[in-house]
């Protein structure tokens, strides 16, 4: 079953130095987009250049391991990769799982736990599409082994890619052909498969697409076309280095050009992944001009040598320091980003020496190919062993985090079923500030580390990345028809909205989108104009009485401010026509705007009375203001003077956490406000 391999064709073992250069200019790529994410926005582009290099060697290796034997032992392959990639990889990860339990606050602790537990076993990127995390606007909530989702998407290509190569061989054997043309088939057919997923997927829901492993096997696939196909170095000398500058040109290009607001993988991923196959498909020129000598230079070789374990280092150090030194939502200074470049490639090159190398090598008697040897089995064996003791690390931080928020549910149940007096927006209601006093218990409820569950889309919110109106009704009894419509900051305010429809016998209907106004205004991703015009048929035919909604107010529209403001005008004129009154609730103040990117950990960390913040700088102009000024049938409730006194907007107020995160309330916060909300609503005229 061997699939021989001409002369002409380089193996893995003959020194590539454009393909260490390719390494070494994919995870500079991927560090500097890490630190200076507005310098060079598509730099994640780096992990594409690793994907094709990937796929381009382990075929070459698989390969080469058909033509020199009958049978490919894959315990051999396996054992292989696992001495190249597990030991420092799992190293890494113990390293972050020690971490969180000394460095970081207990409100990561279950969140991070996960994801090193996920990591540990290569299942990370399904995690992370699962939990509906947007890699290219990660911001202060991400985790430090989040970049574990390229390696493991990488294991699972490993995995499979064997098997799938040994079933087209043996469709050979069964039914005859060219071995060569069969295989070269097989491999285009998946990779225009999956080219085509990713093209869907990424049309669809992007943030799941980034991610999936269906969507990211074509570039895999491109690395293994060029293994299989290029039999030899393909045109002359001047040729293959002008291809080879192309490549390079081309990759740079990419991280130059793109955005955070690129689709991503789908057509934009062509441009890295073919330029990355170019450099390889020009191989090393030996020509004046050619980049060879750029390739062959000391430092880029070396970036290259300990690019794994480089990509391994600089994320938890980016991610960990900042938090361990100052706190969630701390920047890191120009002087502490080099430092941590530094730190990051001291801590790689001594990995790469002291356990990639030293694990990656063995002596030459064990090279031995014995069917299912007992090294293999020895490898294979301590692998599991380390994934589950990597694991049992995770593990305990998400078992010690989940007993924990065991215990602050019940406790939290208990204290909503108690007294209300001077709970939560009571305490800033200057008619009961005499009763209530300025001081508070340091005891908050929830606990921050349940505050970040403490949403209240009861499912019935609809993904930033999908059109598809969701609406979800509450109650039936025929009296005051309601609606509430809006982004997230708009589905913050259910809590006291049901709390309301249910105590006077309302019909209320919710359509809520994250990141997406209710608003003609274009903004946000493409879905969002679907699904404001659906939604807009839907009120229409809905027969309302009463819309409430609300808005973030800092929503980048088209146009900008003075387009939001007429967005909105259009939005509810065409509502009041059908003789629906609007109600537009102010947006509520950003901590994060103001400084306090996550207000939980900074409670636990600081007390109740640390973490207040200025009310000018958290509060923005709010284009609904506006925009309700001379309409009639519009009323805009601006509730801020219960989540602010004076200047300083508090963190917590009367033993409740105002924010689950840096800019939503806690479902506690809002119940507190019911009352408020409701008598402000029967002086805009909605009494029933």
């Amino acid at each position: 079953m061997g699939l021989a391999l001409t002369r002409g064709h380089k193996t893995k073992d003959q020194f590539r130095p454009e393909i260490q250069a390719l390494r070494a200019l994919a995870v500079s790529l991927v560090v500097v987009y890490h630190l200076w994410p507005t310098r060079i926005e598509g730099g994640y582009v780096g992990v594409d250049v690793f994907l094709v290099i990937s796929g381009y060697l382990i075929t070459m290796h698989l390969l080469k391991g058909f033509a020199e034997s009958p049978r490919l032992r894959l315990s051999d392959f396996y054992s292989a990769r696992i001495r190249r990639l597990l030991p420092a990889s799992l190293f890494v990860l113990a390293v972050v799982g020690i971490s969180t339990f000394v460095l970081l606050p207990q409100t990561l602790w279950g969140t991070v736990g996960r994801q090193v537990l996920a990591s540990a076993f290569y299942v990370q990127n399904w995690v992370l599409a699962a939990d509906s995390v947007d890699y290219l606007a990660a911001g202060a909530g991400a985790s430090p082994v989040q970049h574990y989702w390229s390696l493991s998407v990488e294991e699972q290509f490993y995995l499979v890619w064997p098997l799938f190569l040994i079933s087209l061989l043996w469709i050979v054997k069964r039914l005859g052909g060219s071995r060569r043309l069969t295989v070269s088939l097989g491999v285009a057919t998946a990779t225009v498969v999956s080219f085509a997923v990713s093209l869907i997927s990424t049309a669809s829901s992007p943030q799941d697409a980034y991610f999936v492993t269906p969507t990211r096997i074509w570039e895999f696939g491109v690395g293994a076309l060029l293994a299989i196909c290029m039999t030899r170095q393909v045109g002359s000398k001047p040729f293959r280095s002008a291809l080879s500058w192309v490549g390079v040109v081309g990759v740079l290009a990419s991280a130059v050009i793109y955005t955070g607001s690129t689709p991503f993988p789908g057509y934009a991923a062509l441009l890295p992944v073919l330029s990355t196959a170019a450099v390889i498909a020009a191989g090393s020129v030996d020509t004046a001009w050619a980049p060879t000598r750029l390739f062959s230079l000391r430092p880029v070789q070396f970036l290259g040598d300990i690019s794994y374990s480089l990509y391994l280092w600089h994320w938890p150090l980016i991610v960990i320091v900042p938090i361990a030194v100052s706190g969630i939502g701390s920047t890191l200074t120009s002087a502490a980003k080099v430092g941590i470049i530094v730190a990051s490639v001291v801590l790689a090159w001594t990995t790469k020496v002291q356990i990639e190398d030293r694990y990656r090598r063995r002596p030459e008697r064990s090279r031995r190919r014995v069917s299912g040897g007992p090294r293999s089995r020895t490898v294979l064996a301590s692998a599991l062993a380390g994934m589950m003791l990597v694991g049992l690390v995770g593990g305990s931080a998400a078992a010690v985090s989940h007993s924990r928020v065991a215990e602050a549910t019940a406790e939290l149940a208990e204290f909503e079923s108690g007294p209300t007096e001077c709970r939560g927006a009571r305490a800033l209601d200057p008619s009961e500030a005499i009763i209530c006093g300025s001081t508070q218990s340091q005891t908050v409820f929830p606990d921050p580390l349940i505050a970040s569950a403490s949403a209240a889309d009861q499912g019935c919110q609809q993904r930033v990345t999908r059109a598809a109106v969701i609406s979800c009704m509450y109650g039936n009894s025929g009296k005051l028809k309601v609606a509430m419509v809006g982004d997230s900051h708009a589905n913050q305010w259910f809590p006291a909205v049901a709390k309301i429809a249910e105590d006077k016998g309302w019909t209320l209907t919710t359509y809520f989108k994250s990141g997406c106004a209710f608003n003609m205004a274009p903004s946000g991703h493409k879905s969002c104009a679907e699904w404001n015009s659906s939604v807009r048929l839907s009120l229409a035919d809905g027969g309302f009485d009463v819309i409430i909604t609300s808005n973030v107010a800092t929503t980048d529209y088209v146009g900008g401010y003075t387009a939001g403001v007429e967005g909105f005008r259009r939005t509810w004129q065409g509502l009041n026509d059908g003789g629906a009154k609007i109600i537009a609730i102010a947006d509520t103040p950003r901590a994060s705007s103001a400084g306090v990117a996550d207000p939980p950990s900074c409670v636990e960390a600081k007390g109740v009375d640390g973490c207040s913040f200025d009310r000018a700088e958290a509060l923005s102009s709010d284009p609904q203001k506006e925009a309700a000024e001379d309409m009639d049938l519009v009323d805009y409730l601006d509730m801020n003077d219960l989540f602010c006194i004076e200047s300083k907007c508090p963190a917590v107020a009367g033993s409740v956490l105002v924010y689950r995160d840096g800019n939503h309330m806690t479902t506690t916060y809002a119940r507190s406000l019911t009352t408020y909300l409701q008598k402000r609503m029967s002086f805009a005229g909605i009494r029933n």
